[in-house]
This record gives structure tokens, C-alpha cells and sequence, in this order.
């Protein structure tokens, strides 16, 4: 009597390739992403018609009670950042005058080249 043997089965692919991609992806993206911290508080900006001015040097945040924060620091560590650069001010628009003024002069005694307001557009 003849054995016959079975007909071999073909192996399945390999999905070891398309994870070794997977995980490239994975890499890549996280290597690529922009991770900000939030903000430290909630700023709401003042309306008004103009450019924004996003691409500054400097973002400082000031609260609406004149608490300052650059950098994710709050008080007057900014005032070493500003010598010779741009500043982007992200101000709340209930922000007192009088700590608006006290600010820009601190801001101007540090040297800044331009200080910039950012407002929103609605």
C-alpha cells in the first residue's frame, strides 16, 4: 500500500515586517510631536482688528489680576528673557490699565525690542 502524503500547507505571512513599521510610525511621530504644557491659566484676550503677532520671541501670560507667567514660572523671570527680543504679550482683557502700564515699563526697562498685544479676532 502507497502512503500518500498530505500536500504541504503554505505558511501564513509574517506580520512581523508591519509591526516593525507600526512601532517606525510610532517613533517617528512622537520624535516629531510639539508637546506644549498648558497654559497656567484661563486668558481671555481682548477683540480687536489687526494681526495677532504669534510669532514673537516671548509669550508671557498675565492673568487678569497682573499675575505674570513665562515659561510656565510665575513672577519676574521673565525680565532676564526680553533683553533684546520681541515680546508677545497674552494679556486678559479685564487686565487693569495700571498693571498694563507697570508691566510695559518693566518691559522696556529690560530692553525689549517690541512688545505686541495679542488679541483675538471675534
Amino acid at each position: 500500500m502507497m502512503r500518500l502524503s498530505r500536500p504541504l500547507r503554505r505558511a501564513g505571512e509574517s506580520v512581523v515586517p508591519m509591526i516593525n513599521v507600526a512601532f517606525l510610525l510610532l517613533i517617528f511621530f512622537l520624535m516629531v510631536a510639539v508637546v506644549a504644557p498648558p497654559d497656567p491659566f484661563q486668558v481671555d484676550l481682548p477683540s480687536g482688528a489687526g494681526e495677532t503677532g504669534e510669532t514673537s520671541t516671548v509669550v508671557i501670560l498675565v492673568g487678569r489680576d497682573g499675575q505674570v507667567v513665562y515659561n510656565g514660572i510665575e513672577g519676574d523671570t521673565f525680565l532676564e528673557a526680553v533683553d533684546g527680543k520681541s515680546v508677545l504679550l497674552r494679556a486678559d482683557a479685564a487686565l487693569s490699565g495700571a498693571n498694563l502700564n507697570a508691566l510695559l515699563k518693566q518691559l522696556i526697562d529690560a530692553r525689549a525690542v517690541s512688545v505686541q498685544l495679542a488679541i483675538t479676532d471675534h
